[in-house]
């Protein structure tokens, strides 16, 4: 860990909740945004996680070039436990009877396949989308800001 990051550690847990609910919105929110847009152009319609993914980059990319914040690295962790929870529950609502496939074919279809249909689109759009986004966010923010130096922040006034 480096220095900047031992620093941000330190600082009132209030200021990190704050800075994480930044990323997150726009590793999730922003980063929604573009994946419409993207998918509004002929490339990029199916899947859609490739507009969520770019998406996430974009704004990763934006958004961290010129600062170093561990919290973006972090913003992965609420849409992961948000899928977690939505796989969870499909699961358990999930029968045979009616879905007339295997229980791992089902949940693959409805939160990473190109065959989901009508109400289990959203699925994908809802859970899985913000995950994959908030990871290419995550990953993005690292790439981009290893190459800044190592200097203390300074304290917003805001805050």
């Amino acid at each position: 860990m480096d220095e900047a990051s031992k620093a941000n550690l330190g600082k009132p847990s209030h200021m990190l909740i704050i800075r994480y609910l930044g990323h997150f919105g726009s590793a999730t929110l922003a980063a929604g945004v573009i994946a419409v847009v993207l998918e509004v152009t002929m490339p990029f319609r199916d899947p859609f996680f490739l507009g969520a993914l770019l998406g996430g980059a974009i704004m990763g990319y934006l958004v961290n070039r010129n600062m170093r914040d561990v919290t973006a690295l972090l913003v992965w962790i609420i849409p992961l436990a948000w899928l977690i929870y939505g796989i969870r529950d499909s699961a358990a609502s999930y029968s045979e009877v009616w879905a007339q496939q295997s229980r791992s074919a089902y949940i693959w279809d409805n939160f990473f396949g190109t065959h989901s249909a009508g109400s289990e689109g959203l699925n994908e759009l809802l859970l899985t989308a913000p995950f994959l986004s908030s990871v290419s966010y995550s990953i993005t923010a690292y790439l981009a800001s290893r190459n800044i130096p190592v200097v203390a922040q300074p304290e917003s006034p805001l805050l």
